[in-house]
Parts: structure tokens; C-alpha cells; sequence
């Protein structure tokens, strides 16, 4: 759902790569157009946030997208510098929070994290099946933006957001 609201044919993504999850967040966000540049560590290592500066000095990029802890390797990356670098670059953050949620801190606004995403089968240790996301304003406001539609009716904020509009406003929709 994030790929899906925030990237569109050149949108360009840096990838904080620690492992097969953060691949799959490449091959992902590659399938909805993205330019996609990874940011690589030795396999059991995370790039550092002077890593992931030095990446986003090297040219524009509207997404930094950071896997908090990556299930293949057990690598937990360092969310609060690496979003405080991607912020300074003008870019939204994305974190992949599924092994991590319930499990370890993620400090969504004081960071200035845009999007965090999770499910219910790793750290929160229920079943598989349920999916959370959450987005903030700027992450919003990139979708409003957007100069196409979201390829999928289903996973397209602007389907949601009424719903979620009208609930905080207390009114029947």
C-alpha cells in the first residue's frame, strides 16, 4: 500500500538494504516505476545513517525506504538517524516495521517517519492476516499529489481516506 500511494513512474527510491526484506521493498517498489538505489552493508550489518547521507547527497530522491529490523539477518537498522538524513533530503521515510512492531521502539512523529507498515504473524505474534498502516500528513499530501492514479483500487488511499475522515470528524459517511 505505501509502493502503491507514494511511487509512480520516476519516483526515486533509496533502498536501506539489511537483508531479503529490504530486496523485496526494492522489487517492490521498482514494480510501480521507481528508480531504486540500495544502500548495502556487509550481510549482519546496517548501513549507517552517515551511509545513507552519503547516498542522498549523490543525487534527488523522493523516498528513502528502511526495513527496522530485517527477519533474514536479524539486523536492526538505525530508523531515527537514517530518517533524520532522509528528512534533511526532502525525502519521505518508509519503515517496514513487520518483525519489529511490538518488539522494538519506533518513535513515528518524533522521528518524522511518514509511513510505518507492520503485520500481525512476527513480533506481535498473532496469526498471519492482519495488516496495519500509518501514514502522516506529508505522506498524504505526496499522494494527493501524484500525477497518475494508484494502480490498485483497493490499496488506493483516496478510497480510505473519507472513511478515516469522517470517523476523526465524529460523522456518518
Amino acid at each position: 500500500m505505501a509502493a502503491a500511494n507514494l511511487v509512480e513512474p520516476g519516483t526515486r527510491a533509496l533502498i536501506v538494504d539489511t537483508g531479503w526484506f529490504s530486496a523485496r521493498m526494492a522489487e517492490i517498489v521498482s514494480r510501480y516505476g521507481a528508480e531504486v538505489v540500495r544502500v548495502e552493508a556487509k550481510v549482519g550489518s546496517a548501513p549507517t545513517a552517515d551511509d545513507v547521507a552519503a547516498a542522498l547527497a549523490r543525487g534527488r530522491f523522493d523516498l528513502v525506504t528502511v526495513t527496522h529490523v530485517d527477519t533474514s539477518t536479524g539486523v536492526r537498522a538505525d530508523v531515527e538517524g537514517i530518517a533524520r538524513v532522509a528528512k534533511a533530503h526532502g525525502a519521505l521515510v518508509v519503515v517496514d516495521g513487520v518483525c519489529a512492531a511490538a518488539a522494538e521502539v519506533l518513535r513515528m512523529q518524533a522521528w518524522d517517519v511518514d509511513v510505518a507498515l507492520t503485520a500481525s504473524q512476527k513480533a506481535i505474534g498473532a496469526p498471519p492476516g492482519l495488516a496495519l498502516l500509518l501514514a502522516r500528513p506529508a505522506a498524504l499530501a505526496r499522494h494527493r499529489a501524484r500525477k497518475t492514479k494508484v494502480p490498485s483500487l483497493y490499496l488506493d488511499f483516496a478510497e480510505w481516506l473519507p472513511i478515516m475522515e469522517a470517523y476523526e470528524a465524529q460523522r456518518p459517511s
